[in-house]
């Protein structure tokens, strides 16, 4: 087998290596902004459901101060009923009574329903907050092992890029600069494998005479489809 063609398949080695740790480290990116986006999530909503309790007791503690209000009202429409003086007064003050009583009503019903409100959202909120606490603990350990796992991977890549780069100087300059040009296309194959008569990066068909040149230790080929280097074993 021709040397530049050795060299190349030692080289296109530690290039896939290179290529698969580029890859698994932009997974495991990937992964780790979906479950800190999660944890984001799961925090917007608690804080939602928060504001939302908040925003509640508020309401609750204005429907006591106007329920309190209309206790008063009727106080003092009570103590009137000591000094009014004719029929008309009488109809006017009952009429009023019965504006506050029906107000005071109207207060009761809203309260027992925000006291409802306050009770379920409450406990929604204790609910999500447990949740969260076992979630955000998976969360992060799964956010640290994909961090360690990056690591790992980076650690391969360099050492396989260090390899490469040792290893590339001793192509032939005309083999080195198409062969550098082909790592660079999509898939980073650059020398392939004469699989039967197939050529193994592009399935075309390689032609005889072709077949029979890379067997010659003297030959370097390419396929007359894709343009890699090819070898026959």
């Amino acid at each position: 087998m021709n040397k530049d063609i050795t060299i190349m398949i030692e080289l296109q080695r530690f290039w896939d290596n290179i290529l698969r740790g580029k890859t698994e480290i932009e997974k495991s990116n990937k992964s780790i902004l979906y479950w800190k986006d999660q944890l984001k999530k799961n925090s917007d909503e608690i804080l939602i459901l928060e504001t939302n309790v908040k925003n509640i007791k508020i309401r609750i503690k204005e429907k006591e101060n106007e329920l309190a209000e209309k206790d008063a009202q009727i106080k003092k429409l009570e103590k009137r009923k000591d000094v009014i003086k004719n029929e008309k007064e009488v109809i006017a003050l009952e009429h009023e009574f019965s504006k506050v009583k029906s107000d005071k009503d109207t207060l009761e019903d809203e309260l027992i329903n925000l006291f409802d409100l306050i009770k379920q959202k409450e406990d929604e909120l204790k609910i999500l907050q447990a949740e969260s606490i076992v979630s955000e603990k998976q969360s992060l350990s799964d956010i640290q092992g994909l961090e360690e796992r990056i690591i790992r991977f980076q650690e391969s890549i360099n050492e396989n890029q260090n390899k490469f780069d040792d290893k590339v100087d001793q192509l032939s300059p005309v083999v080195k600069t198409k062969f550098m040009k082909l790592t660079k296309s999509h898939n980073g194959i650059a020398v392939s494998k004469i699989d039967g008569e197939i050529c193994g990066a592009c399935n075309f068909q390689v032609p005889f005479n072709l077949i029979q040149d890379a067997l010659k230790e003297s030959k370097i080929v390419n396929c007359t489809n894709c343009g890699r280097f090819l070898y026959k074993e």
